[in-house]
């Protein structure tokens, strides 16, 4: 036997366990509605010989029977007691009523308001009254409502308004909703948090403490408290204006300010609850919960939800450390059964303790509610070149190459729970098999980003790359550098401007491999900022209006974050608005246009296509760098790099106009030793030439046609000596 299972919420007493006070008062109730309603349904003779047996009366046979005459007796004997009852004076010294005169405190209720949970509550207590309310029968409300004003001693109007659906009765479930009947029982039947707190009845009632302790139970069962932080608030540094919050909410416990709200706000599973914990541990102060679903696991109705919330608003009033999360609140806010919005509104701005509340996005909510938080987070995943230490802890003991760990731990859609359930699931996978594993989680993942309209295509560089040796190309080409990018103008000085002033809007443009976007890299490694680099192909959304939303977001990102930012094959967005077929397509580049200006960062656009840009969007750049081909002594440089130190003997026997036949960027080279890496040649310069010879070929294409770039096509490609040919084929 326990406790708990004897001071159950459902308990009803069955005998009467009520001291003298509170039995005179419910034999008072009973008493006015005989002499009110001398004739409810359902009573027979036994019925009405024990009612009387409890009120004290004399049983006769006249008043008995259901008959209009044994109704009308039954009123006048009735009032008879009640007229000997009429030396009570001064306040009902009850526990009943002590109760629920610290219960109106707590939740701001009225006389007629407190004096309707009286009722309820003796209703609850006593069979006999329950069941002579539960015979008496009116269809009506008014009159329903004039009834239950003469037995409580308040007007009807007053009665109506306590018993309105939104009042507080109602709201906080001290009454419950009165069902289709309309029975006077129906009326004032207990709601859920009358129930809860029936245990007071059987406790030391006088006590403040005990009384604080049934209160507490009550908040527990309507809003749980927040487990534990897992996490501590330093993991989640990137967060943006992450002291603001802190500071924020330390200032609304001490102040006890009123409509202290914090909306947090980003995809699922960024972390927005693991921080509502983390705040609340650093804040030190107790955090609750409204929950989404009852005991049953069934929703909450928005209504029901918020109700909770201003329930528990009204508990934790006296304390000064607490805090209430409301999570998943597009569902209140903006779901298909919204509550009404100025109720909404309340909700929000007479809270006294802080409230923080999550959500996956702030599209749907409505304005008027959005204007009431004081602060508006976002939540991002953590972008950095080592990833975020929680989901690095998360997929540590993945089974798994650790090159794959690393990459995956880096990319951008990867958030803690997405680190979550892959630790969970490799918990499954047999540890001695990393390559097959791999596998298996390309193909759970694969499936997962499809379904959230991510890009999978990163997967195969995460997990395909640790499958194959390590890459001689990346092994044999050179560091990035400016020297051997062919640019007008030099970018030696403009780097450095750059990097004085923090921001620029570059247009770069020349033909494939040259350089542009590998600059867009080495200008962010220099700023010490993060890169974020989008394809103009990824931007564009098959609804109308979807892709200036994505250009929006993107700079939003890039703004947040302070990194630099790139557009690459920006043509899409650039072209000149007056080849534009569609409608839609000007929207796009004015969308772009409007972006630009308000971007103060560094931002950074490639094309190959230079002679369609819109001149307009043109005028927005700061400069245009044009990249061409590498010149000859820079093509020498950089295939002295490359090649065996053997052959530069050879290299440097090339004449400059030998070399001048080549017209190649150092993306060229970069695929011709890729090539020669593929096929198992060994690396030698005439390899290599032909090689690069067999690349630009490709890239003019075949035939008769006029050759592009700095190529005399008079002038036959560079050939080795017999002597390095040979050398070459022992080799």
């Amino acid at each position: 036997m326990r406790w708990e299972s004897l001071l159950d919420t459902n308990w009803m007493s069955t005998s009467n366990e009520a001291d003298e006070v509170e039995l005179s008062l419910a034999q008072l109730i009973a008493l006015k509605l005989v002499s009110l309603h001398g004739n409810p349904s359902h009573f027979d003779e036994s019925d009405w010989k024990e009612l009387f047996n409890w009120l004290g009366m004399d049983v006769e046979e006249t008043l008995l029977s259901n008959q209009p005459a044994a109704a009308i007796l039954r009123k006048v004997q009735a009032r008879r007691r009640l007229h000997e009852l009429s030396p009570l004076k001064g306040r009902v010294d009850t526990a009943l009523v002590g109760i629920c005169e610290q219960f109106a405190k707590v939740f701001g209720l009225n006389e007629t308001e407190r004096d309707l949970t009286i009722l309820a509550w003796l209703n609850f207590r006593h069979n006999l009254l329950r069941d002579l309310c539960d015979s008496i029968e009116i269809h009506d409300f008014s009159q329903i409502a004039a009834l239950i004003a003469g037995l409580i001693g308040h007007s009807p109007r007053q009665v109506s308004q306590a018993l309105h659906c939104n009042g507080p009765l109602m709201r906080f479930e001290i009454l419950e909703a009165p069902h289709s009947t309309r029975d006077l029982l129906d009326a004032t039947r207990p709601g859920n948090t009358l129930e809860n707190l029936a245990p007071l009845l059987v406790e030391d009632c006088d006590n403040p403490e005990v009384i604080d302790k049934c209160l507490s139970r009550l908040l527990i069962q309507l809003c749980p408290r927040v487990p534990v932080a897992v996490l501590p608030l330093h993991s989640f540094s990137y967060v943006s204006q992450l002291q603001l919050i802190v500071d924020y909410l330390k200032r609304a416990l001490s102040e006890r300010r009123s409509g202290a709200n914090v909306l947090l706000y980003g995809a699922p599973g960024v972390g927005k609850t693991a921080l509502a914990r983390a705040l609340g541990q650093v804040l030190g102060g107790e955090m609750f919960e409204v929950p989404v679903e009852d005991e049953k696991q069934q929703p909450y109705e928005p209504a029901t939800r918020l109700n909770r919330y201003r329930m528990a608003q009204r508990l934790l009033e006296g304390r000064s450390n607490a805090l209430l999360l409301f999570d998943e609140i597009e569902d209140a806010f903006a779901g298909k059964k919204q509550v009404p919005k100025a109720w909404t509104n309340q909700v929000l701005e007479r809270n006294t303790v802080p409230g923080l509340w999550l959500s996956n996005s702030v599209i749907k909510l409505d304005p008027a509610f959005l204007r009431r938080f004081d602060l508006i987070i976002e939540i991002k995943p953590q972008s950095s070149k080592r990833g975020h230490p929680q989901v690095c802890a998360l997929l540590q003991n993945l089974p798994i190459l650790m090159d794959a760990k690393k990459r995956l731990a880096k990319q951008s859609w990867m958030t803690p729970a997405i680190a979550h359930q892959l630790a969970e699931l490799g918990a499954l996978l047999p540890a001695h098999e990393p390559l097959r594993n791999q596998r298996r989680l390309k193909a759970v993942l694969r499936e997962r980003l499809r379904a959230l309209g991510e890009n999978d295509l990163a997967l195969n560089r995460v997990f395909d790359a640790t499958l194959s040796q390590p890459s001689t190309v990346k092994r044999l080409m050179p560091d990035y550098r400016l020297t051997w990018l062919n640019t007008q103008p030099a970018l030696s000085r403009v780097t450095r401007q750059v990097q004085r002033r923090g921001c620029a809007r570059l247009c770069l443009h020349g033909p494939s491999g040259s350089g542009k976007t590998a600059l867009a890299t080495y200008l962010a490694d220099l700023l010490g900022r993060p890169l974020v680099k989008a394809h103009a192909s990824t931007l564009l959304d098959m609804f109308v209006g979807g892709t200036e939303q994505k250009l929006a977001e993107l700079f939003e990102n890039a703004r947040d974050r302070g990194a630099v930012l790139l557009l690459d094959e920006a043509d899409t967005f650039l072209m000149n608005r007056a080849r534009a077929d569609q409608s839609w397509e000007v929207s796009q580049v004015n969308e772009l246009l409007v972006q630009l200006e308000n971007f103060d960062g560094v931002f950074i656009a490639t094309t190959n296509r230079f002679e369609y840009l819109d001149h307009a969007v043109m005028r927005r750049f700061d400069l245009k760098v044009g990249f061409d081909f590498l010149k000859i002594t820079q093509l020498r440089e950089l295939l002295q790099e490359v090649i065996p130190e053997r052959d530069r003997k050879a290299l440097a026997a090339l004449s400059d106009n030998q070399l001048a036949a080549y017209s190649l960027t150092p993306g060229n080279i970069y695929t011709a030793l890729d090539q020669l890496d593929l096929r198992g040649c060994p690396l030698r310069l005439n390899s290599l030439l032909k090689a690069l010879e067999l690349e630009q070929q490709t890239r003019q294409g075949h035939g008769n046609r006029m050759p592009i770039g700095f190529i005399n096509s008079h002038r036959p490609m560079p050939v080795l000596a017999d002597k390095d040919r040979h050398a070459a084929r022992r080799e």
